[in-house]
């Protein structure tokens, strides 16, 4: 749990770098870090195309199954991390401990926005390197 609060905060202060109005950022932080992980757990997956032989999701049924699981997942990380962030006020305790312990915002920032690309730039090189085999 500590690494998610951890990129909770991170991407918490990189939405807190633009002014906005009638917009919570730990909302924006909340749903972006929902994004994120059902992202790296697709990342995971691609290594299942090892395991299951090809062309196993190639029917209709199974196509269509493929899609919605990952639209599930994706439908339900955001209601998890809702309600766990926002819903259950963690958000609140979160910020508060870490601002009362660090001083150096910038290394959050710098954090915050490494995990982003990172996370996004690692999804497109894992596919294009999977998509060769």
């Amino acid at each position: 749990m500590k690494a998610l609060h951890f990129l909770f905060y991170c991407l918490y202060r990189v939405f807190k770098l633009i002014k906005r109005e009638n917009v919570r950022d730990e909302n924006l932080a909340s749903s972006f870090l929902s994004i994120l992980l059902s992202t790296n757990i697709v990342m995971l997956s691609l290594f299942l195309r090892f395991i299951i032989p090809k062309g196993f999701f190639t029917p209709k049924p199974f196509a269509f199954l493929l899609k919605m699981i990952f639209i599930s997942l994706l439908i339900g990380l955001y209601y998890a991390c809702n309600n766990y962030f926002i819903t259950r006020k963690k958000d609140i305790e979160i910020i508060k401990s870490y601002e009362s312990v660090s001083a150096k915002k910038y290394l959050f920032i710098i954090s915050g926005i490494t995990y982003v690309f990172g996370t996004f730039l690692s999804f497109i090189c894992l596919a294009l390197f999977l998509s060769k085999y």
